[in-house]
């Protein structure tokens, strides 16, 4: 579900929430792989709260804050197929049968810099977060390894002639 509420000519709020899920992956469903084929979805609850402002003209700025509760997450079976960039994590693992005992939290902010010209594009945008997991009922709560806590990205493209567009993005 989505809100938005024009507030003034050039400024709108907007919230959102909404309820996800997927299905795990065959991996820890196969029951010829040691899977586990009474596996329920991941869950996920999403809320946004934000605000569009057009500046200028040409030039919007978004932000926005946000929370995503994690519910039912797929965890175990970690010494049969693990993915990792960097150093090879070192243990221990999780060698329990699969099973929908995982929680997490995601925590952040948004913000929006765009700009609109006659036959170019700019954006920057800038998001702050903070990912948690607990993997079992007993574990504790820990940061997760995938977490990004600061993303920086900047794009600009240019209308080029014959119905042509280059462009660049760069994310830190």
């Amino acid at each position: 579900m989505t809100a938005r509420y024009a507030v003034a000519d050039f400024t709108t709020l907007k919230a959102s929430v909404g309820r996800y899920s997927a299905f795990p992956n065959l991996r820890s469903v196969d029951v010829g792989g040691d899977g586990n084929p009474k596996l329920g979805p991941e869950r996920s609850l999403q809320a946004t709260v934000g605000f569009e402002q057009q500046l200028l003209g040409n030039l919007r700025v978004d932000g926005s804050v946000f929370i995503n509760q994690l519910s039912d997450l797929v965890v175990g079976r970690e010494d049969r197929l693990r993915f990792f960039s960097g150093p090879p994590p070192i243990g221990p693992f999780d060698t329990d049968p699969y099973a929908n005992d995982g929680v997490g939290q995601v925590v952040g902010a948004e913000m929006l810099a765009r700009y609109d010209g006659a036959s170019s594009t700019a954006m920057l945008s800038v998001t702050v977060s903070n990912s948690q997991r607990q993997s079992r009922p007993d574990d504790d709560v820990e940061l997760f390894e995938f977490d990004q806590p600061l993303v920086l990205t900047a794009l600009w493209s240019q209308q080029l002639p014959r119905n042509w567009r280059a462009g660049v993005r760069l994310r830190y």
